[in-house]
C-alpha cells in the first residue's frame, strides 16, 4: 500500500496530533498512515512541521469517518 492508495480522512494541526489519531484508527483494525511518515530527509521533516493529513485505504473510509466523528463527539467537537 502506498501514499497514493489512501485517502484523507483527517488532518491534525501537528505530527504528533496526527500520529495519535492514526494509532486510534489501526487499534480499530484499519490501515492507516501518516502522509510523509516514511519520509526522513529535510524535505521530510519540514512536511512533518504543519498540519498532518492521516490516510487509509478507500474501502476503509466509511469506518474511518464514523470513528473520527465519535472521537470529536466524546471530545466536545463540531464534526
Amino acid at each position: 500500500m502506498t501514499e497514493s492508495d489512501l485517502v484523507t480522512v483527517h488532518v491534525a494541526p501537528s505530527y504528533g496530533a496526527a500520529q495519535i489519531m492514526c494509532g486510534l484508527l489501526k487499534s480499530e483494525g484499519l490501515h492507516a498512515r501518516v502522509a510523509g511518515d516514511l519520509l526522513s530527509d529535510e524535505f521530510g521533516m519540514a512536511q512533518k512541521l504543519g498540519a498532518n493529513e492521516v490516510g487509509v485505504p478507500l474501502s476503509e473510509k466509511p469506518l474511518a469517518d464514523d470513528i473520527i466523528a465519535a472521537w470529536k463527539e466524546s471530545r466536545g467537537e463540531a464534526p
